[in-house]
């Protein structure tokens, strides 16, 4: 995360869990009602699709991590942007969260359920990155993150109701829902804060420059000109000297005369 490919690649993977997940519940209810032995509505392939959907958790955020260690990371080997590490947090939660989904279908013993409380405690473990992540920021930023943890908690709600309660179709779609709100406001995060602040930032950087042109040439304008009317005045005032020294040399050649 913190630019915009890790906003948008963040964005593209909870919208793409949470239309699975609606798409999934629904498939899940349709063949349910209507009781019929088919193909799809084998528990069969709904055990094997839950193992797929961990493993498709599981490479989303090796594919988040890779991005982020090459995005903190220089060509020195040396760290950078510290504060995107705080995402690795976030990643791990959910990378356990696909694990615990292959491990509680694979493995009879394990408790179903446990895949509920584990996506719980990864959308509780984002929702306080979230709220911690907001130092040093803008104010539209700060408003942004705060929503995002507002729907985050949400989800971890709902999904902690179906970890105690039996799994309905309605938790699973608010669920699912709220999933992919989180994902299109984190493409909002990208776009609104990212691209757009970016523009407008070269926008206002161009203005200043031609604004500091024209204040440059204005203060260039009396600089040339402050010379020329020195210079008149100079002229002014020596023509006025010598027209003063004229007439009082005349005055007093004719005082003399009278005087002899």
């Amino acid at each position: 995360m913190g630019d915009f490919p890790g906003h948008a690649l963040a964005g593209s993977f909870f919208f793409i869990m949470g239309l699975w997940w609606s798409t999934k519940s629904i498939l899940m209810h349709v063949c349910k009602k209507q009781k019929r032995a088919c193909f799809l509505g084998s528990k069969a392939l709904f055990h094997r699709s839950e193992i797929l959907e961990g493993m498709v958790i599981v490479g989303m955020v090796l594919t988040g991590i890779v991005c982020l260690q090459s995005a903190a990371t220089s060509k020195e080997g040396q760290w950078v942007r510290i504060l995107r590490w705080h995402h690795l947090t976030i990643y791990l939660f959910y990378g356990l969260c696909g694990v615990v989904n292959i491990l509680c279908f694979t493995i009879t013993s394990l408790p179903v359920s446990l895949t509920k409380l584990m996506l719980s405690n990864a959308f509780f473990a984002d929702a306080f990155t979230l709220y911690n992540h907001t130092h040093g920021r803008e104010m539209v930023d700060i408003f942004v993150h705060q929503l995002l943890t507002f729907a985050t908690i949400l989800a971890g709600l709902v999904a902690f109701i179906e970890f105690l309660t039996r799994s309905k179709v309605t938790l699973v779609l608010l669920r699912s829902s709220l999933i992919m709100l989180q994902g299109s406001w984190l493409w909002q995060v990208s776009w609104g804060l990212q691209v757009l602040y970016l523009c407008l930032l070269r926008i206002k950087n161009k203005l200043l420059f031609l604004f500091g042109g024209a204040l440059c040439c204005k203060s260039h304008i009396p600089c040339d000109v402050k010379p020329l009317e020195n210079k008149k005045i100079k002229k002014k005032s020596i023509a006025g000297c010598s027209n003063s020294t004229c007439s009082l040399s005349y005055l007093r050649s004719r005082d003399r005369e009278d005087y002899d």
